[in-house]
């Protein structure tokens, strides 16, 4: 069996439901801090970290800075040198979803998969941490929304911010940084191809359709840019929500949200629409996959659709999973590594 899929393999095996929790550590890689199951599951968990370290020869940091006199936090990924390769590496950066509070720093279960799939593939990743809401009762990301979150701080400066330390750091090739991103932090994602198209080659944001707000916005204000998003048809936000309890802004529908993304891409042609293979029929859940030709430069947009499906990734090692047909890391890397480079000397959108 081929080494690379071998041990992908074991780090899939290892990985289940619980949390893996991160402290600050006077060794910027010793960050495994214990667990809610102080005997077993810690001790678990601290396997499964340091298989994925030790198999890929990576480390992970926890790295601190301030950014508008506010303390901000992310994990860094480094994948091991190897001799003979000073190639910069492809970054990619995963954002959360909302995390509710009193809540430490850590790898929940879709980190995990993200950082498997770094550590398999010899990339670098970064992990960034959201702020607490107006009412400090949870972790979100600011969109700037009006009617939504209703603090001030900047996370469009923040992880860009993250995106070039990580450049100072290690070796980063900044023409292939990609932002990944479930529920809120997919909104996040959503903000950043407005804000910040000199600086990703492609997006994947999956579960959190694209606010109206932003969608006005777009037209010749957005550089076209690859995006592959996903949603679940059984997802409350699937069909477009016109108001959103405490937040007070519309949000498109899962189609009129690809439709946003194909247009600035200038697509011509339909896009090529298959069932992905049922591999798990007691899933109850199938995948529609629409793949668009390529567009202006190159670029590419990609949908999935979970028939079936709530608001949970497939094909990731969790027990809520609504599909089990795909190994959803390993389908994103594909998307990636096919997207071109990002369209150089491109400014940030006001």
């Amino acid at each position: 069996m081929p080494k690379l899929l071998l041990q992908s393999l074991l780090v899939w095996a290892l990985v289940s439901s619980q949390t893996v929790l991160l402290a600050q550590d006077e060794n910027p890689t010793a960050v495994i801090k214990l667990g809610r199951n102080f005997a077993t599951g810690s001790e678990r968990f601290k396997r499964i970290l340091d298989f994925i370290l030790e198999s890929s020869g990576g480390t992970i940091h926890v790295q601190n800075l301030t950014v508008d006199g506010k303390e901000r936090e992310y994990l860094l990924f480094v994948p091991p040198s190897q001799e003979g390769d000073d190639e910069p590496k492809p970054l990619l950066m995963y954002l959360h979803g909302a995390q509710p509070l009193p809540a430490p720093a850590r790898l929940g279960r879709n980190e995990i998969s993200f950082l498997r799939m770094a550590a398999v593939r010899k990339l670098v990743a970064v992990f960034p941490r959201a702020l607490p809401n107006f009412s400090k009762s949870r972790l979100v990301w600011n969109p700037r929304i009006p009617g939504g979150n209703r603090n001030d701080y900047d996370d469009v400066k923040f992880l860009t911010t993250v995106v070039s330390q990580a450049g100072q750091l290690t070796k980063v090739d900044p023409t292939h940084v990609y932002g990944i991103g479930f529920s809120a932090g997919a909104l996040m994602c959503h903000r950043l191809v407005l804000k910040t198209p000199q600086t990703f080659a492609a997006f994947v944001p999956m579960y959190f359709n694209l606010p109206a707000y932003y969608a006005k916005r777009f037209g010749e204000e957005q550089t076209a840019i690859s995006v592959f998003t996903i949603a679940g048809d059984q997802d409350p936000g699937f069909g477009g929500i016109e108001e959103i309890p405490g937040r007070r802004f519309e949000v498109l529908s899962f189609e009129r949200t690809v439709a946003e993304y194909v247009k600035p891409n200038k697509i011509n042609g339909e896009p090529k629409t298959s069932t992905l293979t049922d591999k798990d029929p007691d899933d109850g859940s199938t995948i529609l996959s629409a793949r668009y030709p390529p567009g202006t430069n190159g670029f590419s947009i990609q949908s999935w659709v979970v028939q079936g499906g709530g608001h949970q990734l497939p094909g990731v090692r969790d027990p809520r999973t609504s599909n089990r047909d795909v190994s959803l890391t390993d389908e994103i890397w594909d998307f990636l590594r096919s997207c071109p480079r990002r369209l150089p000397n491109h400014d940030a959108r006001p």
